[in-house]
């Protein structure tokens, strides 16, 4: 939080107040000065100067020491209203000279200085001033009622800028936690996710695992039994393929759990996720650039998409041996278009093998369609365009 009255750096509201001060002096200065005899106003001038310039230099830009600023203020502000009262009239308001001071002073001051500084402007100052000009009653209580004003405007103004920096900095405060949440949050969906697929690869490992050997097992029973009895082999052989079968059941189930579990995540964040992992695992640079912000797909998209997109980079490296891919989703007129760009070797005459065959089934499921661009100059373009609805 900003503290005006401690040693800080400079503000725009430094800025609007000393332009007010110098703007201040100039006015008041130029009121008495033209009630000034000849004779005195080198030394009036002078004196008006000095009393602007000491201050002042407790008060600039990289270099602001607002105690000593309010000391030099008080005493020669009041020290040059007393010289210009000792020979002007008493009709000039020569006490107007102070009127600006008392504002920056109170502006500049805490709450505890100006409990104390208070009271000495608001009612030493007249009353001070009152016997050195020898005013009546009346000229106490209207300067009084002035100098109550001018720092009220002032101290009113330095609270309402210590608040509202507190508030900023409370806002700023929030938001920083709000980033460290979100930081957190991430995480732990992170671990969750891994543990859900740790989880899962070790159902699938021990579900395809067991179901392996013990048809393993069986099968070699049953073919030490064909030759002893040939009848007892085959029932034998048919209770195998109804084991199989709902073992095979039992990794389908699995398997859909986990692709399930992968599409939870909103579209944008699957294929960021995925690029990083392929850039990780092959120490390949993969860029990602998305002008959607989470966007509602279908499941059946996100897994048409991703499975693609895996397909694709996989193709990329293996194949084309590329150092460097770009992936781009957009949303354009309800047409979603992954498109993915590799520098890879390319072919002038690409086959179309069982991974991109099954990449066009999936896209063509969903009423889409690829677009495949390669050559052996410029590597491996690949677009994928599905509709969605509006």
């Amino acid at each position: 939080m900003m503290d005006l009255h401690a040693r800080r750096h400079w503000s725009w509201t430094d800025w609007f107040f000393s332009a007010l001060r110098l703007i201040s002096v100039l006015m008041s200065v130029t009121y008495l000065y033209g009630y000034t005899p000849a004779e005195q106003r080198g030394l009036v001038m002078t004196i008006a100067l000095f009393a602007y310039a000491v201050p002042q230099t407790f008060y600039l830009p990289g270099h602001i020491r607002p105690r000593l600023f309010i000391t030099t203020e008080i005493i020669l502000s009041v020290g040059f209203t007393i010289y210009m009262m000792s020979f002007l009239s008493h009709d000039v308001n020569t006490v107007s000279y102070l009127y600006m001071p008392a504002i920056i002073i109170c502006y500049l001051s805490s709450k505890k200085l100006f409990l104390s500084l208070a009271p000495f402007i608001i009612f030493g100052f007249p009353i001070l001033f009152q016997a050195v000009g020898n005013h009546d009653a009346d000229y106490v209580v209207s300067q009084v009622s002035n100098f109550a004003l001018f720092c009220a405007i002032g101290y009113g103004f330095g609270v309402f800028l210590r608040q509202k920096d507190q508030l900023s900095d409370s806002l700023h405060e929030i938001e920083e936690k709000n980033e460290q949440l979100e930081q957190y949050i991430h995480q732990v969906e992170r671990i969750t996710l891994l543990e859900e697929r740790n989880r899962m690869s070790r159902e699938l490992h021990d579900t395809v695992g067991h179901s392996l050997t013990a048809s393993i097992v069986a099968m070699e029973a049953i073919q030490r039994l064909m030759d002893r009895d040939a009848e007892a082999a085959k029932k034998r052989l048919g209770e195998l393929i109804a084991f199989n079968r709902k073992n095979l059941e039992q990794i389908r189930q699995t398997v859909h759990e986990m692709a399930m579990n992968e599409l939870k995540w909103p579209l944008e964040e699957l294929i960021q996720r995925t690029a990083e992992e392929f850039s990780e695992q092959t120490e390949t640079k993969v860029f990602v650039e998305t002008t959607t912000d989470q966007l509602i797909v279908t499941e059946a998209t996100k897994l048409a998409l991703l499975r693609c997109l895996q397909e694709t980079l996989t193709n990329a490296k293996k194949h084309g041996g590329a150092s460097e891919i770009k992936i781009l989703l957009d949303y354009k007129n309800e047409q979603l278009t992954l498109t993915v760009q590799d520098n890879g070797i390319g072919s002038d005459d690409m086959k179309e093998g069982y991974g991109i065959q099954g990449m066009k089934e999936r896209v063509q499921a969903l009423r889409g369609s690829i677009q495949i661009d390669s050559s052996s100059s410029k590597g491996t373009a690949i677009s994928i365009g599905i509709p969605l609805e509006g």
